[in-house]
């Protein structure tokens, strides 16, 4: 299997004229495109939509010749074939492939050289970066607070024996477990 995701079936480089084939940002981006692969071609400012990407490199004492870099433009379809969402032309959002979780069923398979292939590769990176991340860092977040909230609450009723606050302390117990409670069960 990892000889098939290893090809350019799923993960292929492309050079179109009219996409930039230099840029002063040297900065890897992976971006999101859910629209047919023939509408790619014309499709450079729906994906980079910033200003900073639409600017022009032949712009003529304005910018650096020497902070150019070379552009080099991949395409990843393994995200479309487990679930991932579109948009259905009437201002909505539906799902694909609902309930088929292709990184899920890697990892139940016994083939660990997929895991190595640059077509899987990214695809974790992609959704780490725009899924992940942000409810991993919350999800660490809230659980500090609910340890040192614990260790405040063990060190003032207990250590230092202030049982007539004992209730703030407890309040504030049950306020900091409410988010990691949560997190642990849905």
């Amino acid at each position: 299997m990892s000889s098939l995701f290893n090809s350019e079936i799923f993960y292929y480089q492309f050079d179109y004229d009219e996409w930039p084939s230099s840029h002063t940002d040297s900065i890897e981006y992976i971006r999101p495109f859910n629209e047919s692969i023939f509408n790619l071609r014309t499709s450079y400012n729906k994906i980079f939509h910033e200003a900073r990407f639409n600017e022009d490199p032949n712009l003529e004492g304005e910018l650096d010749s020497s902070k150019f870099y070379k552009v080099s433009y991949s395409l990843n379809i393994l995200p479309v074939i487990g679930e991932y969402c579109v948009n259905d032309g009437k201002g909505g959002k539906r799902i694909e492939n609902e309930g088929l979780n292709l990184l899920e069923v890697f990892n139940e398979g016994n083939e660990l050289d997929i895991f190595e292939c640059n077509s899987v590769q990214m695809l974790i990176t992609f959704k780490w970066n725009s899924h992940a991340y942000k409810t991993h860092l919350i999800g660490y977040i809230a659980h500090q607070i609910y340890v040192i909230m614990m260790m405040i609450y063990v060190n003032e009723i207990y250590i230092n024996n202030r049982t007539n606050e004992k209730r703030i302390f407890s309040v504030l117990l049950i306020i900091a477990i409410i988010y990691p409670t949560g997190y642990e069960f849905v």
